[in-house]
């Protein structure tokens, strides 16, 4: 019987093995764009390679800090721009898009456990990422990421098996599309329907009416619901584990183009953004972090989006961002 047992367990193994050989070859054909969301981590890499190199700032991201306008001329990141103008540290990014809370909690408890202190840890808190459209999009959960970061035997069985698990077409995604196409879209605290009324094909086409569903669908939600809870606890998290162990950290509220905001819900949208950026900057100033609330401070022309707004920024809006964090991150090491 042990030996039959043996003879199975040698099977599955040469089995799986062969399928990842195979998958090699295979998994080209997959969509690379997919691939970037589900396992490519050169992040994981990157940052691995600045606590090598005990850089003293780690500045954490997605899309905003890299974005940039058709017409710029100057095309450095906001991360290199403020790297520019403190030429006496040492600054790495790790950038991705769509990079959220949840994704830089597991990266700090990573930088934490590496035994590395970076001096100053720089995270956005990107106001759209609290929107179903982000928070519930299956893909933008990284959990594959997340397990990496964790490491141990998890992380052992995923890179041994992730391979042929994805030939066998294994589902990774802790939501499923249809979960995320019924999540309940909110204006305020009242739901006015559900992701799939707001992500379809009649979006791919500019409207007034759609304009103004988007800004719902991206930025109307009331952030002290319990949907939003979540985020919100991995924010207070994250800053009382950086200030445990001695790491100072900058958060900051991405700008978001409130012009065309209010032009399309002229006396609510600010109403609105602004009570849920007051609630993040009182979490966290209670926690006693550096908070920079700069959610308002640019008007439109500072923006470049497609059809409807975001907060990719132009070199303009790059530079203001860059100047303020570097500002206050003068400020933090004179401390």
């Amino acid at each position: 019987m042990k030996k039959l047992l043996g003879k199975i367990v040698f099977f599955i193994i040469v089995l799986f093995f062969l399928q990842s050989l195979l998958t090699d070859y295979l998994l080209k054909f997959e969509d690379p764009k997919l691939e970037n969301y589900v396992f490519r981590f050169d992040q994981f890499t990157l940052l691995n390679h600045y606590l090598r190199e005990k850089a003293d700032i780690i500045y954490l991201g997605d899309s905003s800090i890299y974005a940039e306008g058709k017409d710029d001329s100057d095309h450095r990141t906001i991360a290199a721009m403020l790297r520019d103008m403190s030429p006496q540290y040492t600054l790495g990014s790790v950038t991705h898009a769509a990079y959220h809370i949840d994704i830089y909690l597991e990266f700090c408890k990573y930088i934490v456990r590496e035994g590395y202190r970076p001096p100053v840890i720089i995270i956005p808190i990107n106001m759209r990422s609290f929107s179903p459209d982000w928070d519930r999009r299956p893909h933008y959960q990284y959990e594959i990421q997340k397990i990496v970061l964790k490491g141990g035997f998890l992380k052992s069985i995923l890179l041994a098996f992730y391979k042929p698990l994805r030939m066998f077409k294994y589902n990774f995604f802790t939501i499923s599309q249809q979960e995320f196409m019924d999540s309940p879209v909110f204006y305020g605290h009242r739901q006015v329907g559900v992701v799939k009324d707001f992500n379809n094909s009649s979006y791919s086409k500019y409207s007034d009416k759609n304009m103004k569903n988007q800004l719902i669908f991206a930025y109307m939600y009331g952030l002290s619901s319990l949907q939003r809870r979540r985020k919100l606890d991995a924010l207070v998290e994250t800053a009382r584990l950086l200030k445990k162990n001695s790491i100072k950290c900058i958060f900051y509220i991405t700008p978001i183009d409130w012009e065309t905001g209010e032009k399309y819900l002229p006396g609510e949208f600010l109403k609105q953004l602004q009570q849920n950026t007051r609630l993040i900057v009182s979490l966290l100033s209670a926690e006693g972090v550096e908070i920079l609330d700069i959610s308002t401070a640019l008007p439109a022309q500072f923006f470049y989006w497609h059809l409807y707004p975001n907060e990719h920024m132009n070199q303009r809006g790059r530079m203001y961002v860059a100047e303020q964090l570097s500002s206050m991150l003068k400020r933090v090491l004179a401390k």
